[in-house]
Order: C-alpha cells, then sequence, then structure tokens
C-alpha cells in the first residue's frame, strides 16, 4: 500500500507540473497563477500529512470509508455552489 500511494503522489505532481507548462506555454497561466497555485501547495501538503497519519493510524476499511464520505461531501458542496450559481429558467 505505501508504494501504491507513493505512486499516484507522484503521478500526479508529475502531471500537475506538465500541465503548468502547457498552459505557460499557450499563455494560460501568467505569474498571479502560479502563485495562486504555490499557496495552494501548504494546504496539499497539511492534508497529504494528516491522511499519512490517518492512514496508519486507523484500520483499513475505517480509513477508506473516511476518504470516500469526505469525497460525498465535496461533491455536495460543488453541486450546491454549481445550482446556487445556475439560475432557474422560469
Amino acid at each position: 500500500p505505501n508504494r501504491l500511494v507513493q505512486a499516484v503522489n507522484i503521478s500526479f505532481t508529475l502531471s500537475s507540473a506538465v500541465m503548468a507548462v502547457g498552459l505557460t506555454r499557450l499563455s494560460l497561466m501568467d505569474w498571479q497563477d502560479v502563485f495562486v497555485s504555490a499557496i495552494g501547495i501548504a494546504p496539499s501538503l497539511l492534508g497529504g500529512w494528516l491522511g499519512g497519519r490517518l492512514r496508519v493510524t486507523l484500520p483499513a476499511e475505517t480509513f477508506r470509508t473516511l476518504v470516500l464520505m469526505v469525497l460525498l461531501l465535496l461533491g455536495v458542496v460543488i453541486l450546491l455552489q454549481r445550482r446556487r450559481q445556475t439560475k432557474p429558467a422560469f
């Protein structure tokens, strides 16, 4: 499981870096975007560290359930935000 987590983290990091380079080359990303993205690294690292601690502390099934509940909650939040932004047609 540790190698799988490391492989997933490396693939996300690498794909994010490639995407940032591509967006910059297409002039779709500027230094302000880079700055905002850099600020987002701190909460990501904190979340990764906390998730790693929980993963070795909690039973595997409990950790899996917790991760799925967080993903479900985030999905509901996104849907509610989208619904609030969309005006009714009538």
